[in-house]
């Protein structure tokens, strides 16, 4: 097996783990459903005071009333078209975050449970203190921007690898877009969405963007871009376009 083959490989078995993983949480939590649910009902309460406290409990009222199914396509055709600005912005940022992904998958996966886990911990440990209630907004709000850095590096991951599977050659905002929209995707489907909406795509996100701070700040190092980063140009050919327009006539 070559180098190419073995980085596919790894790379198909870096998704298939991340999906079973969160699959198994799903899982645990089926397992006990009694404690899930007085979890979650604290939740809804915390949250519910914490609007009241910012005075838009009445917007909340109304998205409440909007199926899920919609909510989460909705915010996820709203994430891929702010992600693709950002995109733009800071191209060569993102596909650094994407070869991370590629060539230390099991690193990624790593740094990303402990940080999630330990974001976790301090959000609840916060939020149960009155006084700490405000640096649990904050870590909350900076774990989402983190999770959405990083997811944008995961959708341009995820394409790749997709077109590689299919063998279409492609290019970073046409991995990004299709990647996006997989996910998109994931997170509509019923059960099994919640899962990596919450656990695997966040997880993923997370470990690349913090190695990738790590390798940006720290080691002062990055990686070789090893996959196609603009769209080929292919001349224009008058007779072919013109074979097809007419063909059938």
């Amino acid at each position: 097996m070559n180098d190419d083959n073995k980085l596919k490989s790894i790379n198909r078995l870096f998704i298939y783990s991340a999906v079973v993983a969160g699959i198994l949480f799903l899982r645990l939590i089926a397992d006990y459903p009694t404690d899930i649910i007085d979890f979650s009902a604290g939740i809804v309460i915390i949250f519910e005071k914490i609007m009241i406290a910012l005075g838009i409990e009445d917007i909340i009222l109304i998205i409440s009333k909007i199926p899920l199914v919609a909510l989460v396509f909705a915010s996820g055709i709203f994430k891929v078209v702010i992600g693709l600005i950002l995109l733009f912005i800071f191209k060569n940022t993102a596909e650094q975050g994407t070869m991370i992904m590629i060539k230390k998958p099991i690193k990624v996966i790593a740094i990303g449970n402990v940080v999630y886990i330990l974001g976790l911990i301090l959000f609840f440990i916060f939020t149960v203190s009155v006084i700490g209630l405000p640096v649990a907004i904050i870590i909350g709000i900076l774990g989402y921007i983190i999770s959405f850095l990083g997811g944008i590096s995961l959708a341009i991951f995820l394409g790749y690898n997709i077109c590689n599977m299919l063998n279409v050659s492609g290019y970073t905002y046409m991995y990004y877009m299709i990647g996006s929209f997989f996910m998109v995707l994931c997170q509509s489907v019923y059960a099994i969405g919640v899962a990596f909406s919450m656990y695997v795509f966040p997880v993923i996100s997370i470990g690349s963007f913090i190695i990738l701070l790590l390798n940006k700040f720290v080691f002062k190092m990055s990686y070789k871009i090893e996959f196609n980063t603009k769209r080929e140009k292919q001349p224009f050919d008058r007779k072919k376009i013109k074979d097809i327009i007419t063909k059938g006539l």
